[in-house]
């Protein structure tokens, strides 16, 4: 089951005779089409749910092609599709998802040219559909604790985008409620509850808005017993809040890691408390904690709250654990498609390079795209640096083919080195955005051997999975083996 909010569909278009085993004999004058299913990665929102079910329960894929050709199919999010006898020409491809119930909650589609001989690959999003939804917050409090409350609140979308929340009191003044009409997505909801101008609570949260449904949450706070993993603080005056950092965190963990996180606030604190995905972590009230060795794939939220006296300030870190043996996607449009991480007779400050595959409908510049680690290596790239649709850039430590054995770099780097045998490189948007990431060593077996590049079989197969990748053995230089700039 997937967990509906932006769905990568990979397409793969054929001429059958580039799939057809030896000796079998199919007619020429048909394409095939052959479609692998894969869920991008989301920040789960966890407290605030639209009431539908936006869990992926069924494929529903309808393709139009020439002289009124078409077909239909239903499929399983775990499975492929695979069409063979297609008409060439163009063709207009529908996916839609439906949940349990059969209702229709995301929809996308693709216009993909069918012809023979030509193998072109396409990518679909399934978006959720596009409308209003309401979002419904209520906040109360006991009796006899406030002299003067007042709630303010806030929304800010994915893409930035901020508005306020118009809360109105009861009028016996022990609650407050807002419903807003807001587009489908994702929010971030700023929430603080004051007596007479003094902060006492205060909460941020994730809500996910659906298209025609309610999404609703509800604070019921108490002034003595922590029952929801907040706390009203009562006081005369507030003082100043307290900057709080961060470190040691990680983006990325496999897993059965762990990662030690510090809190280090701008002052002296009294205590800290620590949660994970909302929930409070027990036992720990320390200015460190060390977790990640139990958690299963997917993303995390951890935060921190300290205290000081009547001050409360908090703090957070986002971060993923990546499990090699579970299923998954190959990061999306652009893949880390090929590695040469230890190259033979060549230092390898100058034989090192990557390779990054465009399986994108679009053309995509990497200026401004960064290369890294989880350490301190770090590159942005300068220069314009277009992948065409369906195209391989090749980076590279040293563009000079005389001391790279014969490397095509089509930008050189610096700052970045590949570790052997264990290290990670990691693909980030402009916007930060963490595009694909590949790990090596430790948990992570993949085929690495001295003057072989790992490559991927397939670019659309997921390539955080060891098994997905072999050691190339066709020679490109003198010494070193591998296929830089080309298909694997």
């Amino acid at each position: 089951m997937q967990s509906l909010g932006l769905l990568c569909l990979c397409f793969v278009l054929a001429g059958c005779n580039l799939l057809n085993p030896a000796g079998q004999q199919e007619d020429q004058a048909t394409g095939e089409l052959r479609l692998s299913f894969t869920a991008a990665k989301l920040y789960p929102a966890r407290t605030i749910e639209p009431e539908v079910d936006l869990t992926l329960a069924r494929y529903e894929i309808f393709g139009s092609g020439p002289n009124e050709a078409a077909f239909e199919e239903s499929q399983d999010p775990g499975g492929g599709l695979f069409k063979i006898g297609l008409t060439p020409g163009r063709w207009s491809i529908q996916v839609d998802g439906k949940n349990q119930d059969g209702l229709r909650i995301g929809t996308g589609e693709v216009i993909a040219d069918i012809r023979p001989g030509v193998v072109s690959r396409q990518v679909v999003i399934i978006h959720p559909l596009e409308g209003t939804g309401r979002l419904e917050v209520r906040i109360s409090w006991p009796d006899s604790i406030l002299a003067d409350p007042m709630v303010r609140g806030s929304v800010e979308s994915s893409d930035g985008q901020t508005g306020s929340l118009d809360f109105v009191l009861a009028e016996d003044l022990l609650s407050a409620a807002c419903v807003d009409t807001l587009a489908a997505g994702y929010y971030k909801v700023s929430l603080q509850l004051t007596d007479a101008g003094v902060p006492v609570w205060g909460a941020v949260d994730a809500a996910r808005v659906a298209t025609g449904y309610l999404s609703a949450v509800s604070y019921p706070l108490v002034a003595e017993v922590n029952r929801s993993a907040f706390r009203i603080v009562l006081a005369e005056a507030m003082e100043a809040p307290i900057d709080v950092t961060l470190s040691g965190a990680r983006d990325v963990l496999a897993a059965g890691e762990s990662m030690t996180v510090i809190a280090e606030p701008g002052e002296p604190v009294e205590r800290y408390e620590w949660y994970l995905q909302g929930e409070p972590i027990e036992g720990a009230s320390d200015a460190f904690i060390t977790l990640g060795e139990s958690l299963s794939g997917g993303l995390y939220r951890l935060d921190v709250l300290v205290i000081k006296g009547a001050v409360m300030s908090s703090g957070y870190v986002v971060f993923e654990v990546i499990d090699p043996g579970a299923g998954g996607s190959a990061a999306g449009p652009l893949v880390i498609h090929e590695i040469m991480i230890d190259p033979k007779s060549v230092k390898e400050g100058d034989g090192e390079w990557m390779e990054v595959a465009n399986v994108g409908t679009t053309a995509v510049n990497l200026q401004g795209w960064v290369i890294k680690d989880e350490g301190s290596d770090a590159h942005t790239i300068q220069d314009s640096l277009v992948i065409p649709e369906g195209g391989y850039v090749v980076l590279g430590a040293n563009a000079d083919t005389a001391a790279n054995d014969n490397v095509p770099v089509d930008y050189e780097y610096s700052g970045v080195r590949l570790g052997n045998p264990g290290d990670e490189v990691l693909l980030v948007s402009p916007t930060g955005e963490l595009v694909d990431v590949v790990r090596w060593g430790g948990a992570y077996d993949f085929p690495i051997a001295s003057g072989a590049s790992i490559a991927l079989i397939d670019p659309l197969l997921d390539n955080r999975r060891s098994k997905n990748w072999k050691a190339s053995t066709a020679y490109y230089g003198q010494w070193n083996m591998g296929t830089p700039g080309r298909e694997n």
